[in-house]
C-alpha cells in the first residue's frame, strides 16, 4: 500500500506502538492466522504508525480520508485496524467506503454480428453465436455437454454457475448447425476451460474494435 505522506506529530511514544504491535502479532499467531495475513496486517498497522498515533481511531480515520488509495484498499486497511483496536480494547465506529461500480460495456446485436462474421476460425464464432442466442456466461458455455443439447427440441441446456439460474433455451438452426460442425470427441462441447475460452475471445475481440463482453458472458 503506497502513497503515504510524512506526518510529523502526534504519532505516539514509537517504542510503547511498536511493543503493542508485537503483541498483537504475538495473538494473531496464536490464533492460527497464517505468516503472510499476520505480515500485511502488521505492515498495515506500521504505515499508519509511522503517520499518526494508531491508538487514536479519529486521527487515523483523518488519515485515511487524506491518503490517495483506493476505496477497496482502505475498507481493507480499515477491517485491518478494526482488528488491532478490539485487541486494544477501544471501541471504533469505523467508516465504509464505498466502491464504485464500473458500468459493464453491452455491445449491441449488429455489434455481436459483426464481430461473428470477422471470426470465421474455430470454435470461436461457435461460441459467440452461443453467448448471443442464450446469454449464457463463459463458464456456463465451458461447461457445456452434448448431453445438454437437444438436437430434435432444438434446444439447450445451460448449467448455472454461482449467482444465476439453470435453464433449458431454444436454439437457432444457424447454431444448431454450427454446433454440429464441432468435433464429439471429448463431453464437453467446446473442450475447454473457461480461462481458455476467455482467452480465445478476448484475443478476438479487439481486432474487431470491440471491447470484451462483460455482461452475461463472465
Amino acid at each position: 500500500m503506497a502513497g503515504c505522506f510524512g506526518r510529523a506529530n502526534n504519532i505516539g511514544n514509537p517504542r510503547i506502538i511498536d511493543g503493542r504491535i508485537l503483541n498483537y502479532a504475538l495473538k494473531l499467531k496464536q490464533l492460527g492466522r497464517t505468516e503472510g495475513t499476520i505480515k500485511t496486517q502488521i505492515q498495515v498497522l506500521k504505515q499508519f504508525a509511522k503517520q499518526t498515533d494508531i491508538t487514536q481511531p479519529e486521527q487515523v480515520q483523518n488519515l485515511l480520508a487524506e491518503l490517495k488509495w483506493k476505496n477497496s484498499t482502505k475498507n481493507k486497511a480499515i477491517r485491518i485496524y478494526a482488528q488491532y483496536l478490539k485487541f486494544l480494547g477501544i471501541h471504533w465506529e469505523r467508516p465504509e467506503y464505498t466502491n464504485p461500480r464500473e458500468i459493464a460495456f453491452i455491445p449491441t446485436e449488429k455489434e455481436i454480428d459483426m464481430l461473428i462474421t470477422g471470426t470465421r476460425r474455430g470454435k470461436t464464432p461457435i461460441l459467440l453465436q452461443l453467448l448471443k442466442e442464450t446469454g449464457a456466461r463463459l463458464g456456463e458455455a465451458a461447461k457445456l455437454k452434448w448431453t445438454s443439447l437437444d438436437i430434435e427440441r432444438k434446444t439447450i441446456y445451460i448449467e448455472a454457475e454461482k449467482g444465476s439460474n439453470s435453464r433449458i433455451l431454444p436454439i437457432s438452426d444457424k447454431l444448431l448447425a454450427m454446433l454440429n460442425t464441432l468435433p464429439k470427441t471429448q463431453e464437453t462441447i467446446f473442450a475447454s476451460s473457461k480461462e481458455s475460452l476467455r482467452r480465445v475471445f478476448e484475443a478476438r475481440a479487439p481486432q474487431s474494435s470491440l471491447q470484451p463482453l462483460s455482461a452475461g458472458t463472465a
